[in-house]
């Protein structure tokens, strides 16, 4: 009977030994992928706000090619209106500039982080959202005005 009970106590001891490493590994596992989640969001972030930037700056662009001839056509018109464009294409422009200037986020550089210095950028790249849409949303109003402007005087 003593040996009988010391072979259970010893398997016994076996397995909880096994269950809490495998509990040690899937906590693991879990923080790799939380780890591996904060690095996509972090990316996605980045690649959201340079594109919605990217954008402006085209809009602002297509503005001034799209209306060349207008431009041409109605010389006394044409310097107000295509200044306009061009400042608002260099805000956008600018605002870009700045913005990958700052944050410099690549694939690589991102996937190297330890999980501090994303949790770090990820507050960075909020408030730099924040101010980005506003600041964005402001040159966006600008633009359709001045498009407006320039479909109105067309007609």
């Amino acid at each position: 009977m003593n040996k009988y009970s010391f072979a259970i106590s010893i398997f016994a001891l076996l397995v909880s030994a096994l269950s809490l490493f495998n509990a040690w590994r899937a906590n693991k596992k879990a923080e790799f992928r939380s780890i591996n989640l904060l690095r996509l969001e972090v990316l996605s972030t980045y690649h959201e706000l340079e594109s919605r930037l990217l954008t402006i700056k085209l809009r602002a662009e297509s503005l001034i090619s799209g209306n060349s001839e207008f431009y041409k056509e109605n010389s006394k018109i044409d310097l107000e209106f295509k200044q306009e464009a061009e400042t608002l294409g260099g805000l956008a422009s600018k605002l870009l500039d700045e913005y990958r200037k700052t944050l410099c986020i690549d694939k690589n550089s991102v996937e190297k982080l330890p999980e501090k210095e994303l949790i770090v950028m990820q507050r960075k790249l909020i408030s730099c959202k924040h101010f980005l849409l506003l600041e964005s949303e402001s040159i966006v109003k600008a633009i359709e005005k001045l498009s407006d402007k320039v479909q109105r005087i067309k007609k």
